[in-house]
């Protein structure tokens, strides 16, 4: 039983809202700034930043591996000694997802990125684009769902 346990790691998923996900993991696959990744048991000491995406999680139970999938807006992962941390900005499991609030969400980010396209206003565009990103990335999540 020792040796079986051992394959394993701990995920815990942080955002300033507090503890998001924390259970026993078989894997976790999630986008970096740079590129996508696994990571596993014994994965080498790692702290990077997390893009805007999903974070796949192979989470284990005592008879079982179940799929679970986390929304999430950015962040610092740190992965040692079998335990990965992700603190995030916002994070969200898809089974928590609203999609009705996500796609009024979606709806005031394209009307605000117009209205700043039609005000020649950069920052506001910027500023609305990463709104629509969070909002279409939360859709996608939610398409996941068990």
């Amino acid at each position: 039983m020792t040796e079986t346990k051992k394959r394993f790691m701990r995920c815990e998923i942080i955002t300033p809202q507090g503890l998001i996900y924390s259970h026993r993991v078989k894997s976790i696959s999630l986008q970096s700034q740079n590129s996508g990744m696994t990571l596993l048991y014994n994965h080498m000491p790692i702290v990077t930043t997390v893009d805007i995406g999903v974070i796949k999680v192979i989470r284990v139970t005592d008879d079982k591996e179940l799929p679970n999938y986390i929304a999430v807006n950015g962040g610092v992962l740190e992965m040692h000694d079998n335990v990965c941390t992700i603190v995030a900005t916002y994070a969200i499991r898809a089974r928590d997802i609203d999609d009705g609030a996500v796609l009024i969400e979606k709806q005031e980010a394209e009307a605000a990125a117009a209205a700043a396209l039609s005000r020649k206003d950069v920052v506001a565009y910027k500023r609305a684009q990463l709104s629509l990103k969070r909002a279409l990335n939360m859709l996608e999540v939610s398409k996941l769902k068990p």
